[in-house]
Parts: C-alpha cells; sequence; structure tokens
C-alpha cells in the first residue's frame, strides 16, 4: 500500500504485520524495509521477530526491488567509513575472512607499495595488523630499481581504523 497523502502522517509500522504480509507472499517496500534493517542494527525488534521475518523472507524469497532495498539500507545502517582523510587513492579487497583467506595479507602491502591506501577496517579482529618490515616486503611491481619500497608506512594504514 503506498501513502500518497502528505498531509498525513505515514502508517505506523509493525513488525508483525511485515511478518504476515512477506509470509504471505507480498512484497515489502523500501520504507517497510528499511524499518526492519533499522530495528535490527538498533535492537528494537526482538530476535524473534526477525528470525520469523527472516524465514518467511526464506520460504517465500525477496523480489530484485527487495534485495536491492535491503542491500541499500543494510549499507545504510552503520558508520561510514571516509577515507578522503588518509589523502591518497583508497581501495579495498573484500574478504569472507575466515581460514581460507590467503590472498588479503599478501594485497595490503602490493597496493600500499603503489602509493594506494589499503586499510584494515573489519573491527571484528583488531588484534590482527598489516605490520610488515620494508625489508621482508616482497617486490613491488609498481616502483622501479631506483625508488624505495616501503610498505604501509604511515602507521593509520597499517591497524584497524575503526
Amino acid at each position: 500500500m503506498t501513502h500518497n497523502d502528505p498531509h498525513q502522517p505515514e502508517p505506523t509500522l509493525h513488525t508483525i504485520d511485515l511478518i504476515r504480509k512477506k509470509r504471505d507472499g507480498h512484497t515489502l517496500d523500501d520504507r517497510e524495509i528499511s524499518f526492519l534493517v533499522t530495528g535490527a542494527a538498533n535492537g528494537s525488534i526482538p530476535l524473534e521477530q526477525l528470525s520469523a521475518w527472516l524465514m518467511a523472507a526464506w520460504l517465500r524469497g525477496l523480489s530484485l526491488d527487495e534485495t536491492r532495498a535491503l542491500t541499500i539500507a543494510m549499507r545504510d545502517s552503520g558508520e561510514k567509513f571516509d577515507s578522503s582523510r588518509l589523502g591518497k587513492v583508497t581501495v579495498d579487497k573484500h574478504s569472507t575472512g575466515g581460514v581460507g583467506d590467503k590472498t588479503s595479507f599478501l594485497v595490503a602491502p602490493l597496493a600500499a607499495a603503489c602509493g594506494l591506501a589499503a586499510p584494515s577496517v573489519t573491527p571484528a579482529e583488531p588484534s590482527i595488523s598489516w605490520r610488515l618490515s620494508p625489508a621482508i616486503a616482497p617486490p613491488s611491481p609498481c616502483l622501479n630499481s631506483k625508488q624505495s619500497l616501503l610498505v604501509a608506512a604511515h602507521p593509520s594504514l597499517a591497524r584497524p581504523l575503526l
């Protein structure tokens, strides 16, 4: 249902109504999806209700519009990292992490050797940092023999920033 009257306040959303709506095979709009994500992020929706909505979404599926709305709402739900303070072009190597991740530890120093900022912004493991000595850093494809190799030269690039 679309709210078209600009003189009337938008109706209040209730999680149980959104669970029923999805359970019954209907599509949620952007406002409804945003309400769920905001409630999940700030803890205002009980986990049992979030679980029920997730089960309904899994059983009924999400439309492309719902998937887009969910992705945008999740992206906008948290703090955002402003890389402009680093003063360099900033790149990211996304990883799902886990035991099998064997590329992240190579990508950050290579990016730094090329003059790029590749900060680790994953708050899950603040004890892990990118501290490599220039003596053990791999040769850089971005630097010629007359340039010095400084990997993660700026201390703020060598540790998680969040």
